[in-house]
């Protein structure tokens, strides 16, 4: 089993390019809608900034199926109300909201929500490298820990 330097070492700019999709994959069956529309724009913008490979297509997959879920549960929440009749909170309300949060997990996994996409050095290419300068944002967030 090759240790972490071994994998890292095999992990060069030309092995990474090799293994990254060159054209937008179809969606798995089974998705509906908002499942397909999700894996149409995020398949769209990781294969157009060369970040999807192979790897990544379960995580894609298992993203949008959350996505389709959520639809479920609004179109229930629409149907029944937030509020039941008799007063409590929809269980359908609360499995949402859980919901949401698993999917900006695999969103920022993903590198296609807002927050994942914000450029910490001035250039990617130049992080890899080691020879970037962290931006301010970058210093503000490494402070935190």
């Amino acid at each position: 089993m090759p240790t972490t330097n071994q994998t890292a070492r095999r992990l060069t700019p030309e092995t990474i390019a090799a293994g990254l999709l060159q054209k937008v994959p179809q969606p798995p069956r089974g998705l509906r809608a908002a499942g397909s529309d999700a894996w149409q724009h995020a398949a769209a913008y990781l294969t157009a900034a060369q970040l999807l490979t192979g790897a990544d297509l379960a995580l894609l997959e298992r993203y949008c199926r959350l996505v389709d879920y959520a639809a479920d549960l609004e179109a229930d929440i629409d149907a029944t109300g937030a509020i039941l009749p008799d007063g409590r909170i929809s269980p359908s309300l609360r499995a949402h909201a859980t919901l949401v949060n698993t999917i900006k997990g695999a969103a920022l996994s993903l590198h296609v929500a807002p927050y994942s996409r914000v450029p910490l050095t001035k250039s990617t290419r130049e992080a890899d490298t080691g020879d970037a300068e962290p931006t301010a944002l970058a210093k503000r967030l490494m402070a935190r820990k």
